[in-house]
């Protein structure tokens, strides 16, 4: 249900305009005070509003990317990106050159499997899987399958920082998992201003924060790890030109980034391309 905007209250006219020495005195009066105030306590600081702010974004540049491709996990690795693609009966964990969009190694998962996150960890990749509870894991120069790990409930988003692992499930709650045996080690819920924050879906960890799709819009959010707190929130709104769209395009997901050159790139399910984008962090309100 959309929310009623309120009306805003407009200001009655002055009805003393015309006489100055009925708004003279006391303005000279407040002028006063506020100097008297000021020399008191000293120049007002710059605060800085608490909670997250948007932060803006640009292109730098677009590549090619399958527009058959229904993302769901993307990741960068030695400058290579991996793509794991979702769909029942079109699932799939794919190399692909960045430069060209062209895929370069390709894997069908089984029918049953619905490709979720994807993540690289110690020389493995590991995917998984929306509601089949297993996480599977492969080589990352064969995709020769190793061995598959288990979970309860559903799988959306996986990332870590090359120790710890983290995990959506489309919640507003991020849990991270024993890199050994993919035990839940601990939870977090996500919070912006006191809110939760659910729909978390693609992670990608960045700078020491997690970067969460939020499915179902066009915005990533920035969270600490150690508390679920969002301080940044970037809104993608106009990315998808029009002399991009394919016409069969579903929501944006997908975040990857290059830990050697500090690249980020985004696309979506279904998405003709892939952005390399450049953020700025919002100046702080004083």
């Amino acid at each position: 249900m959309a929310k009623k905007k309120k009306n805003k209250e407009s200001k009655p006219e002055n009805e003393a305009a015309s006489s100055p020495a009925k708004w003279l005195v006391p303005l000279l009066v407040a002028v006063a005070a506020g100097v008297f105030v000021t020399l008191l306590l000293g120049p007002k600081e710059t605060v800085i509003a608490a909670g997250s702010g948007n932060w803006s974004y640009k292109v730098v540049q677009k590549f090619r990317h399958d527009p058959g491709a229904y993302t769901q996990g993307l990741l960068v690795h030695n400058g290579v990106l991996y793509e794991s693609t979702g769909l029942r009966g079109q699932s799939s964990l794919r190399r692909v050159d960045l430069m060209s969009g062209i895929v370069q190694q390709h894997l069908d998962l089984d029918k049953r499997y619905f490709g979720e996150g994807l993540h690289f960890h110690r020389g493995v990749l590991i995917q998984l899987t929306w509601q089949a509870g297993e996480a599977l894991v492969y080589n990352n120069e064969t995709f020769a399958h190793l061995r598959t790990l288990r979970y309860e409930g559903q799988g959306w988003g996986l990332t870590g920082d090359g120790n710890q692992m983290v995990m959506s499930d489309g919640s507003d709650v991020l849990r991270f998992r024993n890199s050994s045996d993919f035990s839940v080690v601990r939870e977090v819920k996500v919070t912006e201003n006191g809110k939760k924050v659910d729909n978390l879906n693609e992670l990608e960890w960045i700078e020491g924060r997690i970067w969460a799709n939020v499915y179902g819009t066009n915005d990533i959010v920035m969270i600490e790890p150690e508390d679920g707190r969002v301080v940044g929130r970037l809104k993608l709104n106009g990315l998808l030109q029009r002399e991009d769209r394919n016409g069969r395009e579903d929501v944006l997901n997908g975040i990857a980034y290059d830990r050697a050159t500090k690249a980020i790139y985004v696309t979506g399910k279904r998405y003709s391309y892939l952005y390399q984008i450049e953020v700025t962090e919002p100046k702080p309100r004083g």
